[in-house]
């Protein structure tokens, strides 16, 4: 069989792609990283590295969801089309248990690669915003915007990452529990929430704000809002989840209360956002 190729392209969009797994039950998802060559382009800023910054987000699905599955991702600078930030490439097979991501080292993206990818001190704003799916009020934004220094007008890798990474955690519409929408079921919490999707790429949730939305542009880290998390767990029968998996950094220098696509002042759109549904 074919493996299935998701790839993520930006421009002033960036446009994420998916990937996906139907995992068993039991007590927390490894997530094991192989760092298989290449290089960062030299545009690339923040002095950080592909290997470091993959184990943190890699660190953070593990916080988030605590059911049993044991992941291998190879990891790879690899030449890629302009402005595709990278791949994803699975074997079309269930439960997903390796896969390859490519980061695009053409020179064609300019790359954020954050040297300490735990902590957001390079981002000065953090923004959330929250909607009723018809389960209650949940969160399906928790975005970081930088208005100074290396993250300023640069493509997060941090985000990039974690974004594939979920959907090697079988976020994908070739998953026979991807539907739209995805409708969340006990025991998860928010049961009745029916999460909008879209197919484009492979499978995406259709806001904005989430991390596992289509498009994200620079200047911006976007954290997994808990509409992620619960699409990842329902879409895979995952029961333990942990909706807010945040590491021990130092707090953002302002919070404001919610977000639009048209609020961050970064190079964010997305094709669905809440403002133009209204």
């Amino acid at each position: 069989m074919k493996p299935l190729v998701n790839s993520l392209t930006w421009a002033t969009l960036g446009s994420l792609v998916a990937v996906s797994v139907i995992a068993p039950k039991a007590e927390a998802v490894t997530i094991k990283g192989n760092f298989k060559g290449g290089v960062a382009p030299s545009n690339a800023v923040g002095g950080g590295n592909l290997m470091d910054i993959f184990q943190a987000a890699a660190d953070w699905w593990e916080l988030a969801i605590q059911d049993d599955l044991t992941v291998n991702i190879d990891l790879r600078w690899e030449p890629l089309e302009d402005n595709v930030l990278g791949v994803a490439i699975t074997p079309i097979s269930f439960p997903i248990t390796e896969a390859t991501i490519q980061v695009n080292n053409n020179g064609s993206i300019n790359w954020f690669l954050d040297s300490t990818p735990k902590q957001n001190e390079e981002f000065q704003i953090f923004e959330e915003t929250r909607e009723d799916f018809g389960g209650g009020e949940i969160n399906i934004g928790r975005i970081y915007t930088a208005n100074s220094g290396n993250a300023l007008g640069n493509v997060d890798l941090f985000t990039t990452v974690k974004h594939e990474i979920g959907h090697a955690l079988g976020f994908n519409k070739d998953n026979p529990d991807f539907g739209d929408p995805i409708v969340l079921s006990e025991p998860l919490p928010f049961r009745g929430t029916k999460i909008p999707t879209s197919p484009e790429g492979g499978g995406h949730i259709d806001r904005p704000t989430t991390l596992l939305s289509t498009t994200f542009g620079a200047s911006q880290r976007i954290i997994a809002s808990e509409v992620d998390i619960l699409g990842v767990a329902q879409v895979n029968g995952f029961e333990q989840v942990n909706l807010n998996p945040v590491h021990t950094v130092p707090e953002p220098l302002t919070v404001l209360g919610s977000v639009t696509a048209l609020g961050l002042g970064v190079l964010l759109k997305r094709q669905h956002s809440k403002q133009q549904d209204n």
